[in-house]
């Protein structure tokens, strides 16, 4: 076990320093490789060369498996047709919300989307009544907003912070705003749906 363990880690490794990641046909390669884990633990292999089919096989485990949950994380992305435009989402408030002067920022686990709308995005409120000063948003909170959002952008400096890998790591993969009415009174009001919605994480958070 310890030398599955060892390749597993090492194919993990190897998939970081991809300059891309493996399509389809590869990954099948890596599986039928993998396969042959199996070869490992017939007893008529000598006990070395079971150690080496181990490794090598569990390897191309450890990189097919870190290669599919990557393909995965990027494709759940926010559709570029829809950027800039108005979006109603349904979901909850994730997190502790973080106020600033202007406003609240909090992350948002959507649970009624528009096509095209990922999982986890964060929004920012520039306001929301003159009596309340910012939206009042908490915790484990359902709410039905009105959004505009855009794809996660940061800078490229050399050893500045990565702003967009750091939120790929949490798992936002999408930014915007909370869209209010405007002094017409046009437009959707964020609406709060439920005040609780029960989850470990939001619990806790709550």
């Amino acid at each position: 076990m310890r030398v599955a363990a060892l390749g597993f880690a090492l194919g993990v490794f190897l998939l970081q320093l991809q300059p891309e990641l493996p399509g389809a046909g590869a990954l099948a390669c890596l599986c039928a490789l993998g396969a042959l884990a199996g070869a490992g633990f017939i007893r008529r292999v000598p006990r070395a060369a079971a150690a080496v089919f181990v490794f090598v096989a569990f390897a191309a485990l450890g990189f097919a498996w870190s290669a599919v949950r990557a393909h995965a994380r990027l494709a759940d992305r926010l559709d570029a047709a829809l950027e800039g435009k108005d979006v109603t989402v349904t979901g909850v408030v994730a997190g502790l919300p973080q106020a600033f002067e202007r406003g609240v920022r909090f992350d948002f686990d959507v649970e009624a989307p528009a096509a095209g709308v990922p999982r986890r995005i964060s929004l920012s409120s520039y306001g929301f009544a003159a009596e309340e000063g910012v939206l009042p948003v908490h915790a484990g909170e359902r709410w039905r907003f009105v959004v505009r959002l855009r794809r996660p952008h940061g800078s490229v400096n050399p050893h500045g912070f990565d702003y967009e890998a750091w939120l790929l790591e949490r798992g936002v993969r999408a930014t915007g705003y909370v869209r209010t009415p405007g002094k017409r009174g046009e437009g959707q009001a964020p609406q709060r749906v439920e005040r609780l919605v029960a989850g470990p994480t939001y619990l806790i958070d709550r």
